[in-house]
């Protein structure tokens, strides 16, 4: 007689979907504390007209983020979309890098490393998080 396995991949499916849960609930949870802690795109001059969003300063890559490392408030900022995606200087498009000047992360101060794609370089930026 052959072994039953489809009982063990159900198990395995299982405790990966519950696993994922805790991670979304976790990213969840660290996003609303980058909202309220920022409340305005943290860019200097950020347009506030556009929708706010949290963006992670790396990326979660292809298998999203097991480990969780990558979703904390110290390594988020909260952005207006154009500089978050869809901007001319924006993180998604490479155009813009966000540096964080002490070991706070994100909670502390950050600078702006901003290109624009015709070549004109735009001089640093700082913003102090109060």
């Amino acid at each position: 007689m052959k072994p039953n396995f489809k009982g063990r991949r159900i198990t395995t499916k299982m405790a990966r979907a519950k696993k994922a849960a805790v991670n979304r609930k976790a990213e969840r949870e660290a996003k609303a504390i980058v909202r309220a802690r920022d409340r305005v795109c943290r860019f200097p001059g950020g347009n506030h007209a556009w929708p706010l969003e949290v963006a992670h300063l790396q990326h979660k890559g292809m298998g999203g983020n097991p480990a969780g490392d990558r979703s904390v408030p110290e390594k988020m900022i909260l952005l207006c979309r154009g500089h978050h995606q869809s901007g001319p200087v924006s993180l998604h498009r490479g155009t813009l890098k966000v540096e964080p000047l002490t070991d706070a992360g994100t909670n502390g101060e950050v600078r702006f490393h901003a290109w624009r794609p015709d070549l004109v370089v735009i001089p640093e930026m700082v913003r102090v998080v109060s």
